[in-house]
């Protein structure tokens, strides 16, 4: 919201406002850390699985 409240305002000036979020890259930044298993009727089971794998 800042950022894009900042584009508007700025761009008068010719000052162009962008923001950049990567998306999620695939590391082995988990492989060595320890994780519980969701609890089956867990609503973030799947999610959680998908992050972890």
């Amino acid at each position: 919201g800042l950022s894009e409240s900042l584009r508007y305002e700025l761009g008068q000036f010719g000052i162009n406002v962008v923001i950049i979020e990567p998306g999620v890259v695939k590391t082995n930044f988990f492989s060595s850390m320890k994780v519980g298993e969701a609890k089956p009727d867990s609503p973030y089971k799947e999610i959680t699985e998908k992050v972890i794998s």
